[in-house]
């Protein structure tokens, strides 16, 4: 995913721009997506089954940072939601998920 993810930037024709998150607690978050002078939040998940926890290195990477503007997670089986922790999108549907992301602010 995260191949793709920089396939994705290359072709918009803007840098890569991405990076991993972990703090000394070992709260970690798997891609944070640069927008400009913002950045999405994505967590990684290989599951079909959306667990409630899939959110929490979100919510704290988000308390953490100001400027992140969008949080997800990506996963291999459940159809686009949106929840209070954030989206959730298939891994088929990244390429509209981070058009989405560049839409809602300058790149």
């Amino acid at each position: 995913m995260v191949a793709e993810t920089l396939e994705h930037r290359s072709n918009q024709g803007h840098r890569s721009n991405l990076s991993i998150f972990r703090d000394a607690r070992c709260i970690e978050c798997d891609l944070l997506y640069a927008i400009g002078d913002a950045i999405a939040a994505i967590e990684i998940k290989p599951g079909r089954t959306v667990a409630s926890d899939w959110f929490r290195a979100l919510e704290h990477v988000a308390h953490a940072f100001s400027r992140i503007v969008a949080t997800s997670v990506v996963c291999g089986g459940t159809d686009r939601q949106v929840g209070a922790g954030g989206e959730i999108a298939r891994v088929s549907n990244l390429a509209r998920l981070l058009g989405r992301f560049e839409s809602a602010r300058d790149v």
